[in-house]
């Protein structure tokens, strides 16, 4: 695994578990948290398209399919700002690492939204459409068991 790679992924192993804590007990992402994974991936970009100029095509694709995706739901109210820097960062370094891990990322990362909305709803026992989901922990889980599938299952 090339620095590149592994610098944005142990700094995402570092913040996982404040980001996540936070944003399920405050429904906030700090910022002092997630802008400098943005920074740190970033230079991971960089770096591998001074080594390899294609090779940046998929983490800037998965970048941008996140940024349409996590800024549409932005534009609707339904995600906080805080979640579309987080669905940046956390695309950009999937798409820097193995492209095995998007889907793996995506299915498990739906499935925990939907346990997080359902347990948030009959909690506060009100409708989805009132509802505040903290989405930082389904996104961060959802990331790792994508990460997970592709140690597993090489």
């Amino acid at each position: 695994m090339s620095i590149f790679v592994l610098v944005p992924m142990l700094y995402l192993a570092v913040v996982t578990v404040p980001l996540a804590v936070t944003d399920a007990r405050s429904h906030r992402l700090p910022n002092a948290l997630v802008v400098p994974g943005l920074v740190v991936s970033a230079w991971a970009v960089v770096g591998v398209g001074m080594r390899d100029p294609p090779a940046v095509a998929a983490p800037l694709a998965a970048a941008g399919a996140a940024a349409l995706v996590f800024g549409a739901g932005r534009a609707l109210g339904g995600v906080g700002m805080g979640d579309v820097k987080l669905g940046l960062l956390l695309a950009g370094v999937a798409g820097m690492t193995d492209a095995r891990i998007l889907p793996g990322a995506a299915g498990a990362t739906a499935v925990l939204a939907g346990v997080s909305a359902a347990t948030c709803v009959m909690a506060e026992k009100l409708p989805l459409a009132s509802a505040r989901i903290p989405l930082g922990p389904p996104l961060l889980g959802g990331f790792w068991c994508g990460v997970l599938t592709t140690i597993v299952a090489p």
